[in-house]
């Protein structure tokens, strides 16, 4: 079962997908700590997390340094764009998948919350849970156990290679 209060920056945590990339950048801290800031600039990210949510600009970095292309143009850095991005994850669900929490907001609309799947799932109060790992939470890069009742799962084709 998730823990109760469904977050973690354990540095224990299981790897996200991408191996080392993703777990080097847990714990990362954004906004007034800018420990986010080195890992977004070489991973193609120009966001400044200070001043924006960054969230999407970390799965965007965690993509781009495991040379897979994510979203792009104006709505890159919005949570909600993923929406539109690769393909609906079907079947089981994969370590490196993209996952996004709408929370009512239409694709490219400001809200919502973006991670990438671990490869683990949990059982508990009649629910599944999911393991992400994303950015902006709680103002670092940290774990967290999500219903995947409010999540949209999105794969990356093979084709979104980045060149």
């Amino acid at each position: 079962m998730p823990p109760d209060d469904q977050s973690t920056d354990d540095q224990q945590s299981p790897p996200s997908p991408g191996g080392s990339i993703a777990t080097t950048a847990s714990g990362l801290i954004g906004h007034n700590g800018s420990s986010i800031l080195p890992f977004l600039r070489q991973n193609g990210q120009s966001l400044d997390s200070a001043h924006a949510n960054w969230c999407a600009a970390f799965v965007n970095g965690v993509l781009s340094a495991n040379g897979v292309a994510g979203t792009e143009g104006a709505t890159k850095n919005i949570a909600t764009s993923f929406l539109n991005w690769g393909t609906p994850g079907e079947g089981e669900l994969q370590p490196g998948d993209v996952l996004v929490q709408p929370r009512g907001h239409p694709a490219g609309g400001i809200g919502g919350h973006v991670g990438i799947a671990t490869g683990h799932i949990a059982e508990g109060n009649g629910q599944t849970f999911v393991l992400m790992q994303s950015g902006n939470l709680h103002g670092r890069v940290a774990y967290s156990w999500e219903p995947a009742s409010g999540l949209v799962v999105r794969r990356a084709p093979p084709s979104t290679q980045a060149q």
